[in-house]
């Protein structure tokens, strides 16, 4: 066999490489970080944004964030390639946001030219500045959001997508619970620390966790979960299931609560119970109606309730735009136009009246297609 026929038989044998979804904590390096052409403390005014983006697109990633440098680094590696995606998770302080924000940007035009397939953010409430905000409700925030994101990739027919953690930024507490979600999870994490050049990566590991404590107290933990419970009840039903005081906190606002470890072990269990289907889209777009209805100015004879249909699809924070399409005046039913972009057509009746609608949605996947095509089909027969 020539050494070129053994190249190509090799590369038919390799396992193509499955995309993954990078989850990145974002802190504020990009802000405090030496060398920038600002300076920056904490309480002073931001500096200008676009100025901040300029200056990234120009800049070293390894010098530039905290993220950019373990992202740059896991690319290096060769763990970063095409079809990935990049959600930055951040806090809800004005500085957290504000580094988001720009790396978004940044990464919407530079991340793209690696490969990158889709960069979005995601706010944790209560990851503020404030001790009780951070204590009380950001950390359990915190792992909401990143067992929501692992289980939204799971059940959205991604058998193949993986999920994967980027600590290095944010609060120290982030990454300690990235790690903890990621073993969780069986998700990788990674990790850059500022002194240091190697990247650490942390790969799944083969270990079962056992779930027993939730499942066999699923009474009392789906009970203190649906709402605040004054701490005078929760400590009275704590008395028939002790083993679980551990897990559970007073935080001196009159109420009991799962700790964030309490309410990481009862996302573990409900993760492995997750079965795949149609799920509303893991994204939003929450502009205002007007952004989002083109018909409102259109110079077009409208049938008769037409407006209240648009009205609705347009407060709806999984449609992003709807505008008329005369010429799928007389299509029936609903159908998708572009995969991609979530855009599907339809067509509104008013006895012998009728106009063409394109809907431009945040379904990326199958599942989330398939579940916004009913719903569509559902407010157009409420409509009629």
């Amino acid at each position: 066999m020539k050494p070129s026929q053994a190249c190509e038989s090799a590369e038919a044998k390799r396992e193509p490489r499955h995309p993954v979804h990078f989850v990145v904590t974002v802190g504020t390096s990009l802000l405090t970080g030496p060398d920038r052409p600002w300076r920056w403390r904490a309480g002073e005014d931001l500096p200008a944004r676009h100025g901040v983006v300029s200056w990234l697109r120009q800049s070293n990633p390894v010098k530039a964030s905290a993220e950019l440098n373990t992202l740059h680094r896991i690319r290096e590696e060769g763990d970063l390639g095409s079809g990935d995606r990049v959600t930055l998770v951040h806090t809800e302080t004005d500085d957290g946001h504000f580094c988001a924000v720009a790396l978004f940007e940044h990464l919407e035009t530079v991340g793209r030219a690696h490969g990158i397939r889709e960069v979005r953010l995601r706010a944790v409430d209560g990851l503020t500045h404030d001790p009780m905000d951070f204590g009380r409700h950001g950390l359990r925030s915190l792992a909401r959001v990143l067992f929501d994101l692992v289980r939204d990739d799971r059940i959205r027919s991604r058998p193949t997508c993986a999920t994967a953690f980027v600590a290095t930024g944010g609060f120290k507490p982030e990454s300690a619970y990235c790690a903890l979600v990621g073993a969780l999870t069986r998700s990788t994490v990674y990790y850059v620390h500022e002194r240091f050049a190697r990247l650490v990566r942390i790969p799944p590991l083969p270990v079962a966790w056992d779930t027993t404590l939730i499942e066999e107290n699923r009474d009392f933990v789906d009970w203190i979960e649906v709402e605040p419970r004054p701490a005078a009840d929760v400590k009275r039903r704590l008395k028939s299931a002790r083993d679980l005081a551990p897990y559970v906190e007073f935080p001196g606002d009159g109420h009991g609560y799962l700790s964030p470890v309490g309410l990481m072990l009862l996302e573990a269990c409900t993760a492995a119970t997750v079965k795949p289907g149609p799920v509303r889209p893991l994204f939003r777009d929450a502009r205002p109606v007007p952004e989002k209805n083109l018909l409102s100015g259109l110079e077009h004879h409208r049938p008769h309730g037409l407006d209240d249909l648009v009205e609705r699809l347009c407060a709806l924070d999984w449609v992003s735009q709807v505008r008329a399409s005369p010429a799928d005046s007389g299509s029936s039913g609903t159908a998708l136009i572009d995969p991609e972009s979530g855009e599907f057509r339809a067509a509104y009746r008013c006895g012998d009246e009728s106009l063409g609608l394109r809907i431009l949605t945040m379904a990326r996947t199958k599942p989330e297609r398939d579940w916004v095509q009913c719903e569509i089909e559902r407010l157009l027969e409420e409509a009629a």
